[in-house]
């Protein structure tokens, strides 16, 4: 593995070890949109970074996550995470949900899969919290 990746993937490993994160799927979001959830999620101490699939498959791999590991993960993903309260970053991320409606009744934002003290989430699950 280049120089390069694995920096990369030390970069995303950082960001799940210990932690809740999420993981979302996004299509023809605006780039104000993307910038008002960052801020959003600034606010309550999280953050949001669009990330490879692959680079989370072995990161997750590499942290012993092998639930996440797992699961099949396809299209444009973003992990959000931080010190922040599950709760908070599930929270905002339902508002972007409903923020960002498409007119083909096609979500433009869907929740891909949750983790929280060791446990995948489904993405029903995300939505209850």
């Amino acid at each position: 593995m280049r120089a390069e990746k694995i920096q990369m993937l030390e970069v995303v490993k950082g960001l799940l070890k210990d932690r809740s994160f999420f993981l979302i799927g996004f299509r023809a979001l605006t780039v104000a949109e993307f910038s008002a959830f960052r801020a959003q999620l600034a606010a309550v101490g999280a953050q949001c970074h669009v990330v490879k699939n692959t680079l989370i498959r072995k990161a997750s791999e590499a942290l012993g996550y092998q639930a996440v590991a797992d699961q099949t993960i396809v299209g444009a993903t973003a992990i959000v995470t931080g010190s922040a309260d599950a709760v908070a970053m599930a929270k905002a991320i339902k508002e972007l949900i409903k923020a960002t409606p498409d007119a083909a009744k096609k979500p433009r934002v869907t929740v891909k899969l949750g983790f929280l003290d060791g446990k995948v989430l489904s993405a029903a699950e995300v939505s209850a919290l």
